[in-house]
């Protein structure tokens, strides 16, 4: 089974986007949400280590994908790791395209 992990948005924070993870194993984690994509009816957040965007000599981040499981209107929602390595692929290269779309805005 997957292992999932619960959503806790940080209180006070300015930003919004940077969300308290915890696995099942109690291990709490600080991510960067990027961006949700849905794919054949389904949610996928888009994650990096919040870490990552404090170290301005960073080029590249490790994007994590995780299947979005509850409603939006849920207090809790959670993530589950996604195991098809198809759906993976295909989540992976709408989040290029939309990374691609970012990049373009930023030039004009």
């Amino acid at each position: 089974m997957a292992e999932e992990i619960t959503l806790y948005p940080e209180d006070g924070e300015e930003e919004d986007d940077i969300l308290e993870l915890e696995a099942e194993d109690g291990v709490m984690m600080r991510m960067r949400l990027m961006t949700v994509l849905e794919h054949e009816g389904r949610k996928f957040a888009a994650l990096v280590q919040a870490e990552a965007f404090d170290d301005d000599e960073e080029e590249e981040v490790d994007v994590s994908f995780m299947e979005v499981v509850g409603e939006d209107d849920d207090e809790e929602q959670a993530l589950c790791d996604v195991e098809d390595e198809e759906i993976l692929n295909a989540v992976f290269d709408k989040f290029l395209a939309w990374a691609e779309v970012g990049e373009d805005d930023d030039e004009e």
